[in-house]
């Protein structure tokens, strides 16, 4: 139960590290493990030894504990981590709490629709601001989309508004941002993530929520990706995925930004929204 519950805990949000990153943070504790190892437990093979297991399972918990400050509870059966814990040093990791905090998806490990996961947090609002037309174009989002919709509709469903806001295509934006795709690829995206988006409205409309769906195409130049959540609440936070230019999007970092302990940050990045939202083109 413990060695799944870890890899689960490690594999999913906010971590979404990759068997191959697990074994490495592994090596960096001095525990090291084959890739056939790591499989075979992560499977519950009946192959696995008992030795094996054991061993697994003090690896796993050493990791957690020291660089994600995460603590099993055998009575309930789940992970309990603490918010202000601070990564050892020895782990490669900023000491600094607020630093520990702002970072939380490394490049490469996670790509903006997969942090929608996050929606799941809020109790009074969210705002997604997505930039990339290309997460609309990945052969991934035609797997992801049902479980974006399920949150999203989830939120709804709690009273939560969800507010969305994608680019809006023309012809600067395509020659400045997607210089690699075709003039009739950018609108195809445009047309295709607009629609989709008007499909969830009509669908919370259906539900007759009290809480309010929206929908906007934006017609700046987009540079981050960002998912706002109970922004008027002191409890407030924010997913933000800068726009790195040269490298491709998987590589992008995530920061999570809370109100409480970045509020500078946090209002400059509110500031940034509401200057979006000024110039937009409503599509539910």
């Amino acid at each position: 139960m413990f060695v799944r519950e870890a890899l689960k805990l490690l594999t999913g949000y906010p971590y979404a590290r990759t068997y191959k990153e697990i074994r490495e943070e592994l090596e960096g504790i001095g525990r090291k493990f084959s890739k056939a190892t790591i499989s075979n437990v992560s499977l519950e093979k009946s192959s696995v030894s008992l030795p094996t297991w054991r061993r697994s399972k003090e690896a796993l918990e050493e990791l957690l504990t020291l660089k994600y400050g995460a603590i099993y509870n055998e009575e309930k059966k789940k992970f309990h981590i603490e918010e202000s814990f601070v990564p050892e040093k020895k782990m490669g990791r900023s000491s600094s709490p607020s630093e520990a905090h702002a970072l939380i998806q490394p490049p490469g490990t996670s790509s903006f629709y997969k942090s929608i996961r996050f929606t799941q947090q809020a109790t009074k609002s969210v705002v997604i601001v997505w930039a990339s037309f290309n997460e609309f174009a990945a052969p991934a989002f035609s797997l992801i989309k049902g479980e974006i919709r399920k949150h999203l509709l989830g939120c709804l469903e709690n009273g939560v508004n969800v507010s969305i806001f994608i680019p809006h295509y023309n012809d600067s934006f395509l020659g400045k941002y997607l210089e690699h795709l075709n003039k009739n690829s950018a609108i195809e995206y445009s047309h295709n993530a607009s629609d989709w988006f008007k499909g969830i409205g009509h669908e919370s409309r259906e539900m007759r929520s009290s809480a309010r769906f929206e929908a906007f195409m934006f017609k700046h130049m987009p540079t981050h990706n960002c998912i706002t959540i109970d922004d008027s609440t002191e409890s407030g936070k924010m997913l933000v995925t800068p726009i790195v230019y040269g490298i491709s999007e998987d590589q992008y970092p995530t920061f999570e930004i809370r109100k409480a302990s970045h509020p500078v940050i946090f209002e400059q990045y509110l500031a940034s929204f509401r200057k979006t939202r000024a110039n937009v083109k409503k599509i539910f």
